[in-house]
């Protein structure tokens, strides 16, 4: 039996967890001789609290958006070859999953979501939950998940609105509208999650044993979480496919054509950014896709490369610690090198901004010039900072000098500043220098 004739089951765990919190469920659905068409896939984010004083509140982790896209990615790719997905949440991940399916919708995506057949959610805080305020006390400042996580947040209150209003209550599948059934589920004992919250406004909650997190902790075959979930699995593997026509088959490369649909499907300014890091860059990485998340908005949208791999990229930035760039016979050389003939190929169309981070940050940055020629035409910058919060703000101005550049393509380009309130970009100054 092929991928495309198999049921998968994405599992999406919540705030402070990992893909290991599924394990019980792993192992029940494993020995199950009914579920052996079922196969398991686990969606995997940075999350975490905590456990020290040392914990600083300018360390990013990825907000509820920034999740969105990589759960997008992870069904666009791990999951691409099944034309039937189950999404099971708990926790966060319920919330996680519904901007997922906001955001599909608002890009007109309503059609490559008729593949999910059921979203299960296991204690999600549809409506906030108190804990995040207590949370925000323990950590003595703030956690980008926590904001994301409080009751009354506007965000979460106007996702949720709609995902009822055009995927709960929607009657067909459209470029806007996809109907998909929610089953929702709270803990008896849950004291993180009340069960007016896990309902929010879904028409019915069910009430399942244990608290926040026994509830998806099943012992056995009978327990009611895995026995409620293992007959979800079962009905939906029953289902019959959708006719050829409506099949949605998920293609990661995109075409020249598609291509230019993406830039037509809408009058946003639509920009393709690349960031090229190494295995030091995971806290770069993060800080990367905030930006991108913050400068995104209706009249702009500020798209990854990853999502996008035959689209040509309009910003690429390289970032490498310092002490990596002063090693001797550093591969870093050879890494700016190849970005800068990259930029020669594009007759310097590709803005470019190449970043040393840490405290030898302004030897590091005199080294990459001096590994570079002296007459790069174009937007080619070389800069340096001494952390991740200097980064965040480089970053956004490359990006912010890349939208204002292209901001003729808008149908309203003339609003350009007003919409990024943006400071004169020195980028733009006379006389400036590249380098």
């Amino acid at each position: 039996m092929g991928e495309q004739d198999r049921l998968a089951a994405v599992f999406v765990h919540g705030f402070a967890s990992k893909a290991a919190t599924w394990r019980n469920f792993d192992e029940r659905i494993s020995e199950d001789d009914e579920l052996q068409s079922v196969d398991v896939l686990h969606l995997e984010y940075s999350t975490h609290v905590p456990r020290s004083l040392f914990w600083r509140p300018d360390r990013r982790l990825p907000t509820l958006s920034t999740i969105a896209d990589v759960l997008q990615t992870f069904l666009e790719t791990e999951a691409a070859g099944y034309r039937r997905l189950v999404l099971v949440c708990h926790s966060m991940g319920g919330l996680v999953v519904q901007r997922y399916l906001q955001r599909m919708l608002n890009q007109g995506r309503g059609a490559e979501l008729e593949r999910i057949r059921r979203v299960v959610l296991f204690a999600t805080p549809n409506a906030g939950s108190d804990f995040a305020r207590q949370l925000r006390r323990d950590l003595l400042g703030s956690h980008p998940q926590e904001r994301d996580l409080r009751t009354l947040n506007e965000e979460i209150r106007d996702t949720h609105a709609a995902v009822i209003r055009d995927v709960v209550n929607a009657k067909i599948v459209g470029e806007r509208t996809c109907p998909i059934p929610f089953s929702v589920y709270a803990g008896a004992e849950d004291n993180i999650v009340p069960r007016a919250s896990a309902q929010g406004s879904f028409p019915e909650v069910g009430a399942l044993p244990g608290d926040h997190f026994t509830i998806i902790k099943p012992t056995s075959r009978h327990h009611r979480s895995y026995a409620t979930l293992r007959r979800l699995l079962l009905e939906t593997a029953a289902d019959s496919d959708p006719p050829i026509q409506q099949a949605v088959t998920v293609n990661t490369q995109i075409d020249d054509q598609a291509h230019r649909s993406l830039y037509q499907a809408n009058p946003s300014t639509v920009i393709v950014s690349e960031l090229r890091t190494d295995f030091h860059g995971t806290q770069w990485e993060s800080v990367y896709h905030s930006v991108r998340e913050q400068l995104s908005s209706a009249s702009i949208s500020v798209v990854d490369k990853w999502n996008y791999p035959d689209a040509p990229v309009d910003v690429l930035i390289t970032v490498r610690s310092a002490d990596a760039v002063l090693q001797e016979n550093s591969s870093t050389q050879g890494t700016v090198l190849k970005v800068y003939a990259e930029h020669v190929r594009s007759g310097g169309k590709i803005f470019v901004g190449i970043c040393a981070v840490g405290a030898r940050w302004p030897e590091a940055k005199t080294v990459i010039i001096e590994w570079l020629p002296a007459d790069i035409e174009g937007s080619f910058y070389v800069e340096g900072v001494p952390d991740a919060i200097q980064l965040y703000t480089i970053m956004t101005t490359w990006i912010q000098a890349a939208i204002k550049r292209k901001s003729v393509h808008m149908r309203d380009g003339s609003r350009i500043d007003r919409v990024l309130d943006l400071a004169p970009d020195p980028y733009d100054i006379p006389g400036r220098k590249p380098l």
